[in-house]
C-alpha cells in the first residue's frame, strides 16, 4: 500500500513537471523537483534523486532562490549520504546550513545540523556528531517541531550507545519513542526500536533484543536504511518472532517515564 502511494506520487509529480517546464515557472518547477529527489531518495534510487536534485540546484540558484537552493542541497547530500559518498555531503550540508542561517531559516538549521550529526556518526567523529546533534535539539523544541526532536533526541542516544553511555542512551531513547509513537511517527519509532535493540544486546539481554529486531523488520512502516540496519542485527544475531503488539510493546519499553501521582 505504501509502495502504491509512493509510486503515485511519483506519477503525479512527473506530470507536474511537465505542465510547469510548458509554462517556464523555475520557482515551481524547482519545487517540484526537490520534492521528487526526496521521493526518489526514500525509495532507494539514489542516482536518479542525485540527477533529479542536481537540476533543482542549478535552477533555484539561477532564479536566485537561496531557501530553494539550500533546500536542493540539503537532499542532495541526503542522497550523497546514502551512497556513502562523504565529502560532497559534507560539502552540500555545510552550505545548505551557511544559507539557512543567512536567511533566518531556524527550520532549516535545525535540518542541516541534525544531517551534518548524521554524516559525523557515519564518519565515527563522534564528539562533532553529539555537537550537532545537541545544537540541532532545542531548536526543534523551540520550535515546537516534534519530530525533529524526537529525531535528535534519538540521534544522540546513538551517540551515547557509541560511547558506552548505557544508561544516557536508555533515557534517550525511550523519551524519543514515546514521542514518535505520540505523533504517530511510525518509521521513526521503528528507527528507535533498532537503536533499543543495539543497547538490550549489549546488556546482555539477546532473547529481547532479537525480538526488537523482529518486530522492526515485520513492520510494513520500515524505512529502506532501518531495513538494512536491521536485517544486518538478525544475521549476526538470529531470528526470532515478532511481539504480537507493537503498541503493546512500546507501552512497556517506555513505562519508566510515566509519572504517576
Amino acid at each position: 500500500m505504501r509502495s502504491a502511494r509512493i509510486a503515485a506520487a511519483t506519477a503525479h509529480l512527473q506530470e507536474a513537471l511537465a505542465i510547469l517546464q510548458a509554462d517556464d515557472d523555475p520557482y515551481q518547477r524547482a519545487y517540484a523537483l526537490t520534492v521528487l529527489g526526496g521521493i526518489l531518495g526514500a525509495q532507494g534510487e539514489f542516482e536518479a534523486a542525485q540527477r533529479t536534485l542536481e537540476d533543482s540546484l542549478a535552477l533555484n540558484q539561477a532564479a536566485g532562490n537561496r531557501a530553494g537552493a539550500a533546500g536542493a542541497r540539503m537532499n542532495l547530500a541526503i542522497a550523497h549520504l546514502m551512497r556513502d559518498q562523504f565529502e560532497p555531503a559534507r560539502a552540500h550540508l555545510t552550505m545548505s546550513l551557511q544559507h539557512f542561517r543567512a536567511i533566518g531559516d531556524l527550520p532549516g538549521v535545525a535540518a542541516a545540523l541534525n544531517n551534518l550529526g548524521y554524516l559525523a556518526l557515519q564518519t565515527g567523529d563522534l564528539p562533532l556528531a553529539q555537537q550537532h546533534f545537541s545544537e540541532s535539539h532545542p531548536i526543534s523544541v523551540r520550535l515546537k517541531d516534534r519530530w525533529g526532536a524526537a529525531n535528535t533526541l534519538a540521534n544522540l542516544g546513538q551517540v551515547d550507545l557509541h560511547l558506552g553511555q548505557r544508561e544516557t542512551a536508555r533515557v534517550r531513547f525511550r523519551e524519543a519513542l514515546s514521542q514518535a509513537m505520540q505523533i504517530e511517527a511510525l518509521p521513526l519509532a521503528l528507527e528507535v526500536l533498532t537503536g533499543l535493540a543495539k543497547l538490550l544486546w549489549q546488556e546482555g539481554d539477546p532473547d529481547r533484543a532479537r525480538q526488537l529486531t523482529a518486530t522492526v523488520l515485520a513492520h510494513p512502516a520500515l524505512g529502506l536504511e532501518v531495513k538494512a540496519q536491521a536485517e544486518a542485527l538478525q544475521a549476526a544475531w538470529g531470528q526470532a518472532a515478532p511481539a504480537p503488539d507493537l503498541n503493546g510493546l512500546v507501552r512497556e519499553l517506555t513505562a519508566p517515564l510515566v509519572v504517576t501521582s
